[in-house]
């Protein structure tokens, strides 16, 4: 997705609306750069606002900061520093997770099990499998990748884009 949606509290009581200017550093350079903005009028009386970012790229998952800038008028707060004559402006660490979606699975043995709808993973005598096979298709039957499963039997595809998959694990890697 290119797109990031934050709701955040607000106080206004100062009887017209304000205006509230948010930056993310999206790409983790240390700094809010102009693309990283978006603005929202917040009506007086109002307790919360959400922001939205559109058209975002270069997105890096990992630590980063937001910062919101409220102020009586807007000019005073279209740059994430310098002076404004009222207003709050609020620095809040995030943690970024990237723009797409994660698919994770496990692949076991299920010892002694005679079939059926299944048992949960905490069962005794489940063990998972290292070193398996596991490829990813789209919802039309491309081959998207695939990937090995780690001690314990764990894979995961991250990076994914919104829509359908399937798992294959490869019979013959077990």
């Amino acid at each position: 997705s290119t797109a990031y949606s934050l709701t955040v509290a607000v106080t206004n009581t100062t009887g017209a609306n304000a205006r509230l200017s948010a930056w993310i550093d999206f790409n983790r350079n240390g700094l809010f750069d102009t693309g990283e903005r978006t603005q929202v009028t917040v009506a007086n009386a109002a307790t919360t606002a959400t922001l939205n970012w559109t058209g975002l790229s270069g997105l890096v998952s990992g630590q980063s900061y937001v910062r919101l800038r409220l102020a009586s008028t807007a000019s005073e707060v279209d740059a994430p520093e310098g002076l404004a004559t009222n207003g709050e402006v609020e620095d809040y660490a995030i943690m970024l997770t990237g723009s797409s979606q994660l698919l994770s699975g496990k692949i076991f043995e299920d010892k002694n099990y005679g079939g059926g709808a299944g048992r949960p993973l905490s069962t005794p005598g489940i063990t998972g499998i290292l070193g398996v096979r596991v490829e990813l298709y789209d919802a039309t039957g491309n081959f998207v990748t695939s990937t090995t499963t780690l001690d314990g039997g764990p894979y995961s595809f991250s990076n994914l884009s919104s829509g359908n998959y399937y798992v294959r694990v490869v019979n013959d890697t077990i």
